[in-house]
């Protein structure tokens, strides 16, 4: 009960007729008689539940936008334009300037801040931002803010007046310190690129993920003549010689699909005034991180003077095989004709000599026993002959090559080798009905000599095995011995004149000579003959 002459107020809990709590306010005041003396009191009661509801959850809102404000990603401050200091600091501003929140409300952003701004004008001018809030704008600038341990730290800042007060500004602060270090590297990266990009000898070109030329650097311009304008945004592809757009094609949906990051390929390109252009070019791809091509590099390498000279050089190699192959016959041809007239000329004046001298000793008297003895030793001297004339005319150019075939002499030389030197030669033939021509034919045979007689003069060997077989649409002549083994170096040698024609005489027949060995374990020749 209020005391003589006080009024007071009572919060108390009350009960509706249905049964509802109510949060009432009761104020109580005394009742006066005419002579001043209290007679009663009196009493009024307001139902104040919904306004204690109201400020129950603006209590909670303010709580939640508290601890909102506290766990914000971003440095947060209350800053009062009234004192010129902070009124209020989440944990991010403690971490960002290396303060604690008591420290921080006793200064403002001026105490914090770094003598020169990035945009060199004094921080005092951060009032005109605060001008631009009070204006109802929410200003965004840079400001460099000096820390606790003395460093600078770029930060990006906003401003925002807090609604119904004018005098509470709200700074959201980010630390762009590394963002802006990240930016610099960058264009410092990019300063590099178009440096590098400008300057390259050779052409660079780059390609959207459709295969548009989105840039190209001068080189590329000068390789085709074409200005930058001419080819940025065309397709890549329409600058392929027609011939190669399938390849080019091809690789370029390897990368589109991922199969490759990078390429190597020689195309050719079309030039501005309609000449082609060789060009030694290297693609690359990148892709984003959901592994979608992005865009493509393309380095090409000018190599139409070096693409010329190899097709000169290959003429004239083509040149050199046909002559070689035209001597070759020539000498064949030679050879055969020259066996045939020791054969048959000198064969057939040994003949006749040697009849003529028989039938002079017929006629010769019992007692001219010298006579005989000359005679019988002029008719030796013709037998020898005539078996010189006829190893002669088989090493010129054995019949039975002509006559019976490869096999059949592959049979004789090796018999003769055989015989002729102390290397036992054994013998493989595993060809059937085919036919090689008669000038493979002879290029195998001569491989074949020629092997044989390395093996007898170099091999120190006791033991050779030749095979003859058939594989991959030809013939394969295998000779392999158990000596010495020759050398890469031999193999190699410039003066190692026997091999070379061997794989000459191989070469222009279009077959392909291998020659291997191993110190101590023999040497092996592979001879790999197409048919004609």
């Amino acid at each position: 009960m209020a005391d003589r002459g006080e009024v007071r107020e009572y919060e108390a809990t009350g009960v509706k007729k249905d049964g509802t709590a109510i949060e009432c306010l009761v104020t109580v005041s005394p009742w006066y008689s005419e002579t001043g003396t209290v007679q009663g009191y009196q009493g009024l009661v307001r139902d104040v539940t919904e306004q204690r509801r109201a400020e129950h959850e603006l209590r909670q809102s303010e709580e939640r936008f508290r601890t909102l404000v506290h766990h914000a990603p971003e440095a947060i401050v209350l800053w009062s334009l009234d004192t010129g200091k902070f009124v209020d600091a989440n944990a991010n501003a403690e971490r960002l300037f290396g303060l604690v929140r008591e420290e921080l409300l006793e200064l403002g952003p001026f105490d914090v801040s770094a003598p020169v701004q990035p945009d060199g004008r004094r921080s005092h001018q951060v009032t005109e931002f605060v001008e631009a809030v009070i204006a109802g704008k929410t200003p965004v600038f840079e400001w460099l803010h000096r820390s606790a341990d003395g460093s600078d730290v770029l930060c990006e800042v906003r401003l925002v007046q807090l609604p119904g007060n004018q005098t509470l500004v709200r700074g959201s602060m980010t630390d762009i310190t590394e963002r802006k270090r990240a930016e610099e590297a960058l264009r410092e990266s990019e300063a590099r690129f178009r440096a590098v990009f400008e300057s390259a000898a050779v052409g660079i070109i780059v390609t959207q993920s459709d295969g548009a030329i989105l840039q190209c650097n001068s080189a590329w311009e000068r390789m085709l003549g074409l200005d930058a304008g001419d080819v940025r945004g065309k397709g890549f592809l329409e600058l392929t010689y027609p011939e190669d757009v399938v390849a080019s094609s091809r690789a370029f949906g390897q990368l589109v699909a991922g199969e490759s990051g990078s390429l190597q390929l020689e195309k050719r390109y079309v030039a501005c005034d309609g000449s082609i252009v060789w060009g030694s070019t290297s693609v690359s791809a990148v892709h984003d991180s959901d592994g979608e091509l992005k865009y493509t590099i393309w380095v090409v390498e000018n190599i139409t003077e070096r693409k010329e000279a190899e097709a000169e050089l290959e003429s004239s190699r083509e040149r050199l095989r046909n002559l070689a192959t035209r001597l070759q016959a020539v000498r064949e041809e030679e050879r055969t004709s020259i066996a045939r007239e020791i054969h048959d000329e000198l064969g057939q004046a040994l003949t006749g000599l040697k009849m003529d001298l028989s039938w002079i000793a017929d006629r010769v008297s019992e007692g001219e026993n010298v006579v005989r003895d000359r005679i019988r030793s002029g008719l030796s001297l013709i037998d020898a002959t005539a078996n010189s004339v006829r190893e002669l005319s088989t090493s010129l150019r054995p019949a039975i090559l002509d006559d019976l075939g490869l096999e059949a002499a592959i049979e004789w030389q090796t018999s003769e080798f055989s015989n002729k030197s102390a290397v036992q030669c054994e013998l493989e033939l595993r060809v059937g009905d085919i036919n090689l021509g008669p000038e493979r034919a002879t290029a195998v045979f001569r491989i074949l000599q020629e092997t044989l007689t390395n093996v007898a003069r170099h091999a120190g060997a006791s033991r050779v095995k030749v095979s003859l077989s058939e594989a991959d649409g030809g013939v394969i002549l295998a000779v392999r011995d158990d000596g010495r083994g020759i050398t890469d170096s031999e193999v190699a040698s410039a003066r190692s004149l026997g091999l070379i024609g061997m794989r000459e005489r191989a070469s222009v027949m279009g077959g392909r000579l291998e020659i291997s060995g191993k110190p101590g374990d023999g040497t092996e020749v592979l001879l790999h003959m197409p048919l004609a």
